[in-house]
């Protein structure tokens, strides 16, 4: 699984993070995100955005809510999509917790466990975003950013991402090389230490 951290509206960022999302899915990877309106809905939609049904559904939404909490509004849409296309939504919150400022960092969290990797397509320096990456960095798996113009007040996160060590991309199959290589060095590893060599 890889995940997606971002929190922008503009129409670049959703463009790059869905047509990555899509070729990711493709690619065999679960795509998590948080559902938030913007980039979080673009990156759910490139993975549901498969034409060969196989791969279809390759999406994991993560709630910073309770399950039945409709949040952000006109969720219900984004939801139906991703449970219809055998996607699943989740939550670690109890039924009616409403949405504030401590729930979001928790679902960031979740998001960063479940995945392999963390891509953040754009950030400013306060953004939501960077905890996502900091706590996927701190469980020992690769955050990547995108970079942009150095004016580009909605990027700084991303330059102090790529500045404090994560991987500077700028299309998918980057992600794909150094994900696969990560696991197949994983794997070897595991293997030498006596681990079964059938996975």
């Amino acid at each position: 699984m890889l995940s997606w951290a971002a929190e922008n509206q503009q129409p670049m960022p959703k463009k790059i993070t869905f047509d990555m999302a899509q070729y990711l899915a493709q690619a065999g990877y679960v795509i998590t995100s948080g559902l938030a309106i913007g980039v979080d809905k673009r990156a759910h939609l490139g993975a549901l955005a498969q034409t060969d049904l196989d791969y279809q559904g390759r999406t994991i939404g993560v709630m910073g809510t309770g399950i039945d909490v409709n949040y952000p509004n006109h969720r219900d849409q984004l939801f139906a999509q991703i449970i219809e296309q055998g996607g699943c939504i989740i939550s670690e919150l109890l039924p009616h917790t409403q949405p504030h400022k401590h729930t979001f960092p928790r679902r960031n969290r979740l998001v960063a466990g479940l995945s392999l990797a963390t891509i953040v397509t754009e950030a400013t320096i306060k953004s939501g975003s960077l905890i996502t990456a900091r706590l996927t960095s701190e469980q020992g798996k690769q955050v990547f950013a995108i970079p942009s113009h150095i004016d580009n007040s909605n990027a700084e996160g991303c330059h102090h991402l790529i500045r404090e060590g994560a991987t500077l991309i700028y299309h998918p199959q980057q992600v794909l090389e150094d994900v696969n290589g990560q696991l197949d060095y994983d794997r070897r590893s595991y293997i030498q230490k006596g681990g079964n060599d059938a996975l």
